[in-house]
C-alpha cells in the first residue's frame, strides 16, 4: 500500500513518496490514485482541497491529516479557505477521510466539508464515503459544516464518525446536513453551542447514533426535518443552548411526511431557549420517543405544539423532568393523536406557576389524547389537564399514579368540557394526596379510581380496590350508608 505525503506548497522534488519530498497541493490535484493508497496531509492548506480519487468497497484510498513529520498522533491537518469554493470537496466513493479541520471563510454558499450529489454509491456499503474525527471549525457565510451538497437523482449516501462541528453561525448554515432524498449517517458526532442550526435533515433518512448535540445563537432547531425524511436518534443527546422565542429541540416541515424517532435518547431545553418544539406534517408525521429521558428548564410557551391535523406524539418510557416551564408542556393546534404511556413525569423540583400538563388547545379540534400507565409527582402549582372550550377532543386517562396534586386548582380541570364539546374517560388511576381531582363531570367517566387522602367530587366514582387513608374509608363508608339508605327508601314506597 503506497504511502504519500502532501503539504501546501511541497518539498524537494516533490516525488510525494517520502517525507522529505512531499508533494504540493498542485501536484496532488494531477495525480490519479488507486485502492489502498494512504494520503497524508501536514500543516495549514490555504486552498480547496479536492479529492478525486477513490478505490474499492474493501479497500479504499484513505486521506488523513498529520503532524508536521507526518506521524499520525490525532493531529489534524487545517484548511482554511476564503476562495468562494468548499474547503474540502469530495467528488469520488470508497474513501475514508480522517483528521482534518476545516473553515470557510467565504461570504457565499459554500461548506467547510462538500461531498458531492452526484457520486453513485446506490449499490454500495453505507461508509463507501466516510468521514472520521474532522472538525468543522468555522462557516459565517452561507454554507454548512458537513454538507452532501443537492443534486437530482443522487445516490449519494455518506457516514460521519465522531465528526463536530462547532462555529457555523451563517443565515441557514447547519452543521450536518443531507440535501437529497438518500441516507446518511452520523456516529458519536457533535456541535457546540456556537453552531446554530446543528442537524438539517433534508432525505429518505438520516441515522444518528450517539454524541452530544448543542445549539446556540438566537432563534435556532437543534434538528429541523424536511423533505419526507425519518429522522432516528439512539443513545444521542440534544440540548438546546440558544435564545429567543424560536431556539428549540425540533421542528418539523409542513406538507410532508416527516418523522423524528428517538430511542433512549436525552433532550434538554436550557431557559435561555424559548421556543416551542413545532411538529408540522402530513399524517403520520411527528415525535415518536422511546426511552431516555427530556428535561423543560425552560419558560416556552409550551414544549410541544402540534400544527398539523394527524400528526402524532408517541412518548413511552420516558423520564419527564419539569424544572421550569411556561403554561404546558403539550399542546394540540390541530387533530392529532398524542399518547403518553408508561413514564414518569417528575413536577416536585419545578418552580411553575399555573401549570398544565396537557393543555386542550382551540379551534374546535378533535384529537385524541391517551395517557396512560404513567406515576405523576406534582407540586402545589401543578395540574394534568386544562380542557379548551370549542373543542372535541376525547381524553383517555388510565392506570396511572398521581401523587401530591396539594394546590387549589384541580388535577383535571374540566371546567370547559361541557354542551358535548369533548369526553373524558378516567379509569383506574390512583390519586395520592390530590386537593381537588377534578373540577367537573360533565361528559365525564369516572371508573374504579383510587383516591387516597385526596378528594373525589364526584361519588359516582366507586372504586372496587380499598381506599388506603381514614378519610377515604370514611367517605366510602359515607357513601354506602346513602346507598343504603336510598334503597331503603324505595323499598317503603307504595307498590
Amino acid at each position: 500500500m503506497p504511502t504519500y505525503y502532501i503539504t501546501q506548497q511541497g518539498l524537494g522534488i516533490e516525488s510525494g513518496e517520502n517525507p522529505d519530498n512531499p508533494m504540493s497541493l498542485d501536484i496532488f490535484h494531477q495525480t490519479e490514485f488507486t485502492a489502498g493508497d494512504i494520503i497524508l496531509f501536514s500543516g495549514l492548506f490555504t486552498d480547496t482541497i479536492s479529492i478525486d480519487s477513490g478505490g474499492t468497497s474493501n479497500d479504499p484510498v484513505i486521506y488523513k491529516g498529520t503532524n508536521d513529520e507526518f506521524i499520525d498522533d490525532d493531529t489534524h491537518a487545517e484548511v482554511i479557505v476564503d476562495n468562494n469554493n468548499h474547503a474540502i470537496i469530495i467528488n469520488t466513493k470508497h474513501v475514508l477521510i480522517e483528521n482534518f479541520s476545516a473553515s470557510n471563510l467565504s461570504s457565499e454558499n459554500y461548506s467547510c466539508f462538500a461531498i458531492s450529489g452526484d457520486i453513485n454509491n446506490s449499490q454500495d456499503a453505507d461508509d463507501s464515503i466516510h468521514l472520521r474525527d474532522c472538525t468543522a471549525v468555522e462557516n459565517n457565510g452561507n454554507g454548512d459544516g458537513f454538507s452532501i451538497i443537492s443534486s437530482p437523482e443522487s445516490t449519494t449516501k455518506a457516514t460521519f464518525t465522531r465528526c463536530q462541528a462547532k462555529s457555523i453561525t451563517g443565515p441557514g448554515d447547519q452543521g450536518f446536513t443531507n440535501h437529497n432524498n438518500q441516507k446518511s449517517f452520523l456516529i458519536d458526532c457533535s456541535s457546540t453551542s456556537d453552531c446554530q442550526l446543528p442537524i438539517g435533515c433534508v432525505g429518505e433518512s438520516v441515522d444518528i447514533v450517539g454524541g452530544i448535540f448543542r445549539n446556540g445563537g438566537a432563534g435556532s432547531d437543534i434538528i429541523y426535518v424536511d423533505g419526507e425524511t425519518t429522522l432516528t436518534a439512539t443513545d444521542a443527546t440534544f440540548i438546546a443552548e440558544g435564545s429567543g422565542s424560536s431556539a428549540n429541540i425540533f421542528s418539523t416541515s409542513p406538507g410532508e411526511l416527516n418523522k423524528i424517532v428517538l430511542n433512549n435518547c436525552s433532550i434538554h431545553q436550557n431557559d435561555s431557549a424559548r421556543g416551542i418544539n413545532y411538529l408540522d406534517g402530513l399524517p403520520g408525521s411527528g415525535l415518536y420517543m422511546n426511552g431516555g429521558e427530556i428535561t423543560i428548564d425552560s419558560e416556552a410557551p409550551a414544549f410541544i405544539m402540534t400544527k398539523s391535523d394527524e400528526v402524532t406524539v408517541h412518548i413511552d418510557n420516558v423520564y419527564i423532568n419539569v424544572l421550569k416551564s411556561g403554561a404546558k408542556t403539550l399542546i394540540s393546534n390541530s387533530n392529532s393523536e398524542i399518547v403518553i404511556e408508561n413514564s414518569t413525569i417528575d413536577y416536585s423540583n419545578s418552580t411553575l406557576v399555573n401549570y398544565y400538563f396537557i393543555h386542550g388547545g382551540s379551534g374546535f379540534k378533535v384529537s385524541q389524547y391517551s395517557i396512560a400507565n404513567n406515576t405523576f409527582y406534582g407540586n402545589p402549582n401543578a395540574a394534568l389537564l386544562n380542557t379548551h372550550p370549542n373543542t372535541k377532543n376525547s381524553y383517555a386517562i388510565s392506570g396511572n399514579h398521581f401523587r401530591d396534586f396539594t394546590g387549589m386548582t384541580p388535577l383535571i380541570d374540566n371546567r370547559f368540557n361541557e354542551n358535548d364539546t369533548g369526553s373524558l374517560l378516567i379509569k383506574k388511576n390512583i390519586f395520592e394526596n390530590t386537593n381537588t381531582v377534578i373540577s367537573n363531570n360533565q361528559n365525564t367517566i369516572l371508573d374504579d379510581n383510587q383516591y387516597i387522602n385526596s378528594t373525589n367530587n364526584f361519588p359516582d366514582d366507586i372504586p372496587t380496590e380499598t381506599i388506603n387513608s381514614p378519610f377515604g374509608m370514611v367517605f366510602s363508608l359515607l357513601i354506602i350508608l346513602a346507598m343504603i339508605g336510598s334503597y331503603s327508601a324505595r323499598d317503603r314506597e307504595p307498590q
